[in-house]
């Protein structure tokens, strides 16, 4: 072994005679046991001092951070522990567990090196029937109470079929208690299950980062053995366009996990990786949902986000109802990399759209009723399968819209039926026709005032209402607007002016004066 730090334990297991090996682990790894895995330490192991950790930074090249902390975690690597579930099969029997898990550890500390120190051992009793029942039925919790120890729990589960060999990985993240997305492939031989396992694992892989810094909608991010080099020079943790998903992560006093939260409908999208720090865009439906500062024992985490490329349903559903259905929303969507939008379509009688997933991991959603915006929605597609959020239920604000449409339509008839009678009235007066004017000031005054208008506003208003402030809110603005256009617009003056006019007509004065 030999880059720094590089660690790779293959569970030994007891000794077996080398004739117990039957054809298939004979092809997947000869007739001989594989030799323990040797250690290499660089500066006293993981004891090491944080001025060598700096100075193993400057060494390389790399721009160190500036808390000696966030230096140990990006030189520190992962601890990874890989449990094989293998059906029970003619061909899978012992020694072929044991002897898959050793020469897969031999490939993860040649390929994956100082970024992981992993151990890999083959699945037993009731967990080995869990992990081939299907990985979409893991508990995290109940997981990482059985093996509360290291950063990274990877599941594999190798069945065969008619085709070959299925084999499936899943990653569970021990320090967030997150299930990563479940990823397979296949294999056509034992032989290649080495290597096919290889693939799944590292596919299957959901790197975490410390939240460094967050200014605006910019954050950085700093991956987990982010300044440790990989024996594949080829291999990257962290690339341009992938998602993070941002946690919360609260500790108690000695540094356990206390809880768990998840920011909801937030994502940072990976602009640049480089060196020890990853630079995102956060792209979230919530007005504020990082904090530029960090706070004790709080930390704020973030996991990136494997895309199944499979559809997620999305229900909507009201904030101050969720049994009730939200039909006929308008859904909308782009990428976060470009200004064009597509309308995905209308929600159905359930108030659910299915989204489809895209050309990258991350689509935002932007939900419209009636032309007015509601909500903004980053989604990973398929991930999960089934989301619903509550938005704003806009369907008395379209009341309250239709019904003030219908009364500003008859403020607007009677403004301008006021400016033609008005005219006309003085009109008459000028051409001495005084029974005439007489005539259309009296039309004038049947018409309705802006206190009638004020009366019917009001009465409408009592009888729309929302539960959900926010649209209780607007539906009052409208009829506040509403009230104040009424009382600019029907001002009794002018009605007032050309009565008067009309009154000296009548008694012999003159007209206009």
């Amino acid at each position: 072994m030999s880059g720094p730090m590089s660690k790779c334990r293959r569970r030994a297991g007891p000794p077996r005679p080398a004739s117990s090996a039957g054809p298939a682990a004979a092809a997947l790894h000869g007739a001989e046991r594989p030799s323990p895995a040797r250690r290499s330490v660089i500066g006293g192991g993981r004891e090491r001092s944080i001025l060598g950790i700096l100075l193993l930074a400057v060494a390389a090249g790399l721009a160190a951070p500036a808390r000696a902390d966030d230096a140990v975690w990006s030189q520190t690597p992962y601890r990874v522990r890989v449990l094989l579930a293998l059906e029970p099969a003619a061909e899978f029997a012992d020694p072929f567990p044991q002897r898959l898990a050793d020469v897969l550890g031999e490939r993860l500390e040649s390929v994956v090196g100082a970024v992981w120190e992993a151990d890999v051992e083959a699945a037993e009793g009731p967990l080995r029937s869990e992990v081939l029942a299907g990985l979409e039925g893991l508990d995290a919790a109940k997981l990482a109470e059985r093996y509360p120890e290291g950063d990274k729990l990877l599941l594999v589960a190798v069945s065969g079929d008619l085709g070959g060999y299925s084999v499936a990985a899943r990653d569970l993240d021990l320090r967030t208690q997150r299930l990563g997305t479940p990823v397979r492939h296949r294999a056509g031989e034992p032989a290649k299950l080495r290597d096919v396992a290889l693939d799944a694992l590292w596919a299957a892989f959901a790197p975490v980062a410390r939240i460094q810094r967050v200014e605006q909608r910019d954050v950085v991010l700093l991956p987990r053995a982010g300044a440790l080099p990989f024996r594949d020079p080829t291999l990257a943790a962290v690339e341009a366009g992938d998602v993070f998903r941002p946690l919360i992560r609260h500790n108690d006093r000695d540094g356990s996990l206390r809880a768990v939260a998840e920011i909801p409908w937030s994502y940072l999208n990976v602009l640049q990786a480089s060196g020890w720090t990853v630079n995102c865009r956060i792209h979230s439906g919530l007005r504020t949902p990082l904090s530029g500062r960090r706070r004790g024992r709080v930390e704020q985490l973030a996991l990136k986000v494997l895309p199944p490329g499979e559809p997620t349903r999305l229900a909507l559903r009201p904030r101050t109802g969720p049994d009730e259905f939200l039909a006929g929303f308008a859904v909308y969507a782009y990428a976060p990399d470009s200004p064009e939008t597509t309308l995905l379509g209308h929600t159905d009688e359930a108030g659910s759209i299915v989204v489809p997933p895209d050309d990258g991991p991350l689509r935002i959603l932007l939900v419209r009723s009636g032309g007015v915006f509601l909500a903004r929605l980053p989604i990973v597609p398929g991930a999960p399968p089934e989301q619903t959020a509550e938005v704003a239920n806009d369907n008395q604000r379209l009341m309250a819209e239709g019904v003030i449409r219908g009364i500003q339509e008859r403020l607007v008839d009677q403004v301008a039926r006021r400016e033609v009678l008005v005219a006309r009235a003085r009109a008459r007066l000028e051409a001495g026709d005084i029974d005439e004017a007489v005539r259309l000031v009296r039309e004038l005054e049947r018409l309705g005032t802006r206190e009638d208008f004020a009366r019917l506003v009001e009465n409408e208003r009592q009888r729309i209402f929302s539960a959900d402030p926010l649209v209780q809110r607007q539906i009052e603005a409208m009829f506040r607007e509403t009230r104040e256009m009424a009382a600019a617009h029907l001002d009794p003056a002018p009605i007032e002016q050309i009565a008067i006019e009309v009154a000296r007509a009548q008694r012999g004065g003159v007209a206009g004066s």
